[in-house]
């Protein structure tokens, strides 16, 4: 038999060929066996391996020092192994899809041929396992239906906002009646009644324009803009977006605190892209809150001035980050929330727009205390 790791010459193998005799036959066996790029192992009837060829000891990772002595050592318990052996044990042939247990401590996936061979009188002498590497493919296919699901998930977002940018349009045109119409209520009553009455037109009057500027503040953020730079004023960016969601996010227990510190907060870029940046970022920071054992938290935005830069900032107090994960983050598709919850876009597209505004992005997190985004934006250079 030909010892693993053993290149054949080529003129040994003609020679062999050329011989038909029997000896040299089981040579071309065992050398065909050997070289097969199937992991192949010879077991006896009661399990216990007699035989592992070249591709199967690398693809199990089988050592010098190792010293696996049944094939059940190379499978996880469990039914589907059980049921494996069992079609053995009655001389039956299994060919499934298996995980098979590496001698390193990880696991591959592998198609694999469990049978019986037999003597020329058809008794059986041993088993034979023959197997294929098949975890890249099996990766493949789950990334396939992963991205699959994402992009659907993606459309159906893309859906409804087409939807709400309708509703919009449609809420606007009743909410000026009704704007309208309370103005002329309060100036033919003037002061002439209950004053009551008068308080409580009032309070409409102030709940319509409440409603008007989340109304505008939705169409801003949903209307589709031209790529078209312009002087962006970042400080009206995070008022406007506060206003849409600071109310929501208290209702969960979750504080948004502003530090508008810079004294010159205008960038050359896009009002409604920024929006959807911090949008989607205090998005992820209400979703990193919510995650941690206790309830409420805080996030907390800043900008300040950094030498030529306006430096804005995002910070939670939520469950943070691990290193493993940070290195992925901007990566598309990549994502931690479960399955119909994120599409593993959203700080992809984050760090394409901040890039295009010739901005820069980071992000630093600590497991259990929370985690931070900075952008730095060139600044508005005055004559």
């Amino acid at each position: 038999m030909v010892s693993p790791g053993k290149k054949i010459p080529t003129s040994f193998l003609e020679d062999l060929l050329l011989d038909k005799s029997k000896e040299n036959l089981l040579h071309i066996k065992d050398a065909a066996i050997d070289s097969s790029i199937a992991g192949v192992v010879f077991a006896s009837l009661n399990g216990e391996i007699t035989y592992m060829n070249r591709s199967f000891l690398d693809m199990a990772r089988v050592s010098e020092n190792d010293s696996p002595s049944q094939l059940k050592d190379f499978f996880p318990e469990s039914p589907k192994t059980d049921e494996m052996f069992g079609q053995l044990a009655i001389g039956g042939q299994s060919i499934e899809e298996h995980w098979i247990k590496r001698c390193d401590g990880s696991t591959m996936e592998a198609s694999v041929t469990l049978s019986i061979v037999t003597d020329r009188a058809e008794k059986p002498i041993a088993a034979m396992l023959s197997c294929l590497d098949i975890t890249e493919q099996k990766n493949a296919e789950r990334e396939k239906r992963l991205l699959h699901t994402q992009l659907l998930h993606s459309a159906k977002l893309a859906e409804i906002g087409v939807l709400a940018a309708s509703i919009i349009h449609e809420i606007n045109t009743p909410l000026a009646i009704m704007k309208a119409s309370t103005h002329v209520l309060k100036t033919r009553l003037g002061d002439s009644i209950d004053p009551k009455v008068t308080d409580a037109v009032n309070r409409h009057e102030i709940a319509l324009d409440r409603v008007a500027r989340i109304v505008n503040g939705l169409r801003r953020f949903a209307r589709a803009e031209e790529d078209k730079d312009e002087v962006t004023n970042i400080h009206r960016v995070v008022e406007e977006t506060m206003f849409l969601v600071k109310d929501l996010f208290k209702k969960v227990g979750i504080n948004i605190e502003t530090h508008l510190k810079s004294a010159a907060p205008q960038i050359i870029g896009q009002f409604g892209k920024l929006q959807q940046v911090l949008m989607n970022l205090i998005s992820n920071g209400k979703d990193a809150i919510e995650s941690k054992a206790s309830k409420g938290g805080t996030i907390v935005i800043r900008t300040s001035d950094v030498g030529e830069s306006i430096q804005l900032s995002i910070s939670d107090d939520g469950c943070g980050i691990p290193e493993d994960v940070l290195a992925k983050m901007f990566d598309a598709f990549f994502t931690t929330k479960p399955a119909g919850a994120g599409t593993g876009l959203g700080l992809s597209i984050s760090r394409s727009i901040v890039t295009s505004m010739k901005g820069e992005m980071s992000i630093e997190s600590k497991v259990g205390q929370g985690t931070t985004f900075t952008f730095k934006f060139p600044r508005i250079k005055t004559a």
